[in-house]
């Protein structure tokens, strides 16, 4: 019995030490096999410093194909403090520049990590030739964002210290960008931090089981750069929406201020609000809104273009000391709707949104495309339409009527409003991104738009074109209007206060040309530049937009 007990016992250890020493062979060939071309590059990489010079991150492409972001390669000197500490001297009588000397030296005491300079001065200032100077390396670095690059508030941009996507394209699609293929320039060095011999410094080409993709935009990259290039001369604060109305694709979004993106650091504390895409932020609409309500009042049957009102200057409504003024851009008396449109008369439009009522107004506003985003990865504000305690007073209700109060929408709400209007009456999703696209340019994933509703009927939509168009030929907007084309458009202005002081945002959103309408632009201003009108920056964009037809 003993014996037969002492035999089981001998026979499970030895199962038990079978079973562990598969385990640790398993294990062994894990590590050494199938993880050991990865553990070698990774015990290479902890001996050897290296400066990434080519993340591997996929690109952000317009419509046809064409860069964003003009990332392109510059030269640099790479510097590895760790390699030149003990040999500064050799530094100090050879190099002739102070800067890039200091740039050096001021590294040198604790950092182990490599740098770029990213100035390379003339040989002049160098008394050897680099290549025997000890720690620096001249080598081609990938600038992601060149000189060329447009977009920047729909791009966004990375954070420097990761490489990640921190805002627009960049952080919304960061997964699909990012790769581990990284490009270093790496110096192979022995346990007391010297040169190997005949390895050196090396190209390190790291083949990572992640492949970045391509993230393909509806924008049109000519489009995009003549809209930035006016702005930047018209523009000090605002914003510029261009639509394509037939597909929903959006072919040109710009903000601005602008930000360099090589220089966030120095915009953390700005006041201004360049990170800011005031594109996609809310604010009053002034007279934009008009177009709601004769929207409403045509589909409802409460108007007809050729109604006679009558406008005295001034309206009079219940909570509010006193009348509220027409901006009497027309004679006084007898008016139709369509010219009230036009000169963009407070007194009827007060009138019809009183008629109307808040709820006939909210409901064709949220059909129209406001109050919520449009679903592009761009982070939008939902804007703000008349809750039933801002219209319980008729001031309120007669405010929200001319855009001045309780109504707050964003430039690309009213290019959705706009683009129903272009349609028919038809308004369609708008589109930013196309597709993502692997490293061989095929599709791995499309974004599909959807039909879009009927929002207003084909002929209140015409009837609103002739408003528009009205106001362009002999209103509000002559400055918008295009040679030989026909566009039609709405001015708004609307009063804020800033600072105790009254300020004025201005608007001008409609389309071209107005039969068949290829484009529906929105421009919004904060702040001009030499007194430069919204109209007339949209009379810019929209030959800027007929020329690259």
């Amino acid at each position: 019995m003993r014996r037969s007990y002492r035999q089981r016992r001998i026979l499970g250890l030895l199962l038990l030490l079978m079973v562990l020493f598969s385990f640790m062979a398993c294990r062994l060939f894990y590590l050494q096999i199938v993880r050991g071309s990865d553990f070698s590059r990774a015990a290479v990489r902890q001996r050897s410093p290296g400066f990434v010079l080519e993340p591997g991150r996929g690109d952000i492409l317009d419509r046809e194909g064409i860069s964003l972001l003009d990332n392109r390669e510059k030269n640099v000197y790479v510097a590895f403090p760790s390699l030149y500490r003990a040999e500064e001297q050799v530094l100090r009588e050879n190099i002739s520049s102070s800067l890039l000397l200091e740039r050096l030296l001021e590294s040198s005491p604790h950092s182990r990590d490599p740098f770029v300079v990213k100035t390379i001065p003339p040989e002049q200032e160098l008394k050897l030739p680099v290549e025997t100077l000890p720690g620096i390396v001249p080598a081609q670095l990938e600038v992601r964002y060149g000189p060329g690059a447009v977009a920047t508030h729909v791009v966004g941009h990375l954070e420097g210290s990761s490489g990640r996507g921190i805002k627009g394209i960049e952080k919304y699609f960061d997964k699909e960008l990012s790769g581990d293929r990284p490009t270093r320039l790496m110096a192979v060095v022995d346990g007391r931090n010297r040169l190997i011999e005949g390895l050196g410094y090396r190209l390190n080409r790291s083949g990572g089981r992640s492949v970045p993709r391509n993230v393909i935009l509806t924008l049109d990259y000519s489009l995009q750069n003549k809209v930035e290039s006016i702005m930047t001369e018209k523009i000090e604060k605002g914003a510029v929406v261009v639509v394509e109305p037939g597909s929903g694709d959006l072919l040109a979004l710009a903000s601005r201020p602008d930000y360099d993106r090589s220089r966030i650091l120095d915009y953390l504390d700005s006041s201004r609000g360049e990170f800011h895409n005031r594109a996609l932020r809310a604010f009053y609409p002034g007279s934009i809104f008009k177009t709601v309500v004769a929207a409403a009042a045509l589909e409802e049957g409460k108007a007809g273009i050729f109604d006679i009102f009558e406008c005295v200057g001034e309206i009079e409504v219940e909570g509010r000391d006193t009348p509220v003024s027409c901006m009497q851009l027309h004679s006084r008396g007898e008016i139709t709707f369509k010219e009230a449109f036009s000169y963009s008369c407070n007194t009827v439009f007060i009138k019809k949104g009183l008629k109307l009522g808040a709820e006939k107004i909210e409901y064709y506003a949220r059909s129209l495309g406001m109050g919520e985003t449009a679903g592009l990865p761009l982070g939008e504000h939902p804007g703000y339409l008349p809750a039933r305690e801002d219209t319980v007073v008729e001031a309120g209700m007669a405010h929200a009527s001319i855009g001045q109060e309780h109504v707050e929408t964003t430039p690309l709400q009213i290019a959705q409003m706009m683009q129903a209007v272009a349609n028919e009456g038809r308004l369609k999703p708008i589109q930013l991104v196309k597709q993502i696209e692997n490293e061989k340019g095929i599709t791995t994933r499309q974004f599909l738009q959807g039909e879009g509703k009927q929002v207003l009927s084909p002929s209140t939509a015409y009837y609103l074109k002739l408003m528009l168009q009205g106001v362009v030929d002999d209103g509000t907007g002559t400055e918008a209007a295009v040679t030989g084309t026909e566009t039609g458009g709405k001015t708004g202005t609307a009063q804020y206060s800033s600072s105790q002081q009254a300020e004025y945002l201005h608007w001008f959103a409609g389309m071209t040309p107005l039969k068949h309408p290829g484009a529906v632009i929105v421009v919004f201003i904060e702040e001009s530049r030499e007194g430069a009108s919204a109209a007339e920056v949209f009379s810019e964009v929209a030959r800027a937009f007929q020329e690259l037809e």
